[in-house]
């Protein structure tokens, strides 16, 4: 059994001495510009061309002075506010931009090692860079100039600490997995869409594989057998593959692709990654699940649901309850 307590998402910001830096920085390479733009000869060219009936130099100046200003200091609230990190418990994020998407930097169950630099201003004005080293001691990711460090690389240590042991149950043999049955981070479905009962296709079937998907997403992570029944019989994946115009693994994951992304989204894709073990020689797939970094909805039948795993079985959350999870789970501090 595999249990902790989920830890919620923290957002890292840079030092605003940093914003400090770059304000003094800019307003110091205007000011020189500022200079030679109000020389005496650039005020005679400016009279002498005419301009000057229709605004004078002094209240141009006052203009372009403030409206350079402006852009000033918005981009350099830009430069400091941005990169962002967000500790959260499956990985450690970083988004670049206003308009860029949230990348991954590091998954935090892939992270060994935790190191702080600081220079000696650094130390005195609180702020330093955190660097992430996987099990092997390789650098995988940079926090650079983050206020308070030391608190930054004690929340990354605790999400290590933290991260359910979800390698192990990854790595168990599908077999295993089957003989030991269903449980909060195990799940088995007969097909993806191929209905035993009505003998035919029935991809209202997707429903329940997707469900089950977006319930281990939004808690600690599982994996999820397709070709194999509640009971454990192997069945495989032999039924559903025949239908396929392109029969095979490739086939079926294609037609998983396109399910996943209309009813969950593929921007969460890669939190899930599929196998193709041979069990009994039959084909069955495993999806391992990790937890998302965000809430993840079912999309079904023109609405919109909020499934959590909790013990055996994936169920929906009222309204209220979905919004105090996800506010403890994945809300930004």
């Amino acid at each position: 059994m595999i249990g902790r307590m989920i830890q919620p998402t923290t957002v890292v910001r840079q030092s605003p001495f940093i914003f400090i830096q770059r304000i003094v920085v800019a307003e110091f390479l205007f000011s020189v510009l500022l200079l030679l733009t109000t020389a005496s000869t650039a005020t005679e060219s400016y009279e002498s061309s005419g301009a000057g009936d229709v605004i004078s130099f002094p209240l141009l100046l006052a203009l372009i002075f403030t409206a350079v200003q402006v852009v000033i200091i918005v981009a350099t609230f830009v430069s400091w506010y941005f990169p962002a990190y967000r500790l959260a418990p499956a990985a450690i994020l970083r988004k670049s931009s206003p308009f860029a998407q949230e990348r991954t930097l590091a998954e935090t169950s892939t992270i060994g090692k935790v190191s702080i630099k600081e220079g000696w201003l650094a130390r005195q004005l609180g702020y330093g860079s955190v660097s992430l080293f996987d099990r092997a001691g390789q650098e995988v990711a940079k926090l650079k100039n983050v206020h308070d460090p030391e608190i930054v690389a004690n929340q990354v240590r605790g999400l290590m600490q933290d991260e359910p042991a979800l390698p192990a149950l990854f790595d168990a043999p599908p077999a295993a997995l089957i003989a030991t049955g269903e449980g909060d981070h195990v799940e088995f479905k007969a097909s993806l869409m191929w209905d035993y009962r009505k003998q035919s296709v029935n991809k209202e079937l997707y429903e329940p594989v997707m469900k089950n998907l977006v319930a281990f997403m939004n808690a600690e992570g599982g994996i999820l057998l397709i070709g194999v029944a509640d009971e454990g019989d192997i069945l495989g994946l032999e039924p559903d593959m025949k239908t396929l115009r392109k029969p095979g693994v490739d086939g079926f994951e294609n037609v998983f692709n396109v399910a996943f992304g209309n009813m969950v989204g593929m921007e969460y894709r890669p939190f899930v990654t599929l196998d193709f073990p041979t069990v009994q020689e039959k084909t069955i797939c495993a999806i391992k699940v990790r937890p998302s970094t965000h809430p993840a909805y079912l999309r079904y039948q023109g609405k919109e649901d909020f499934y959590l795993r909790t013990g055996n079985s994936s169920n929906a959350l009222t309204t209220s309850k979905a919004i105090q999870y996800i506010q403890s789970r994945f809300d930004r501090q």
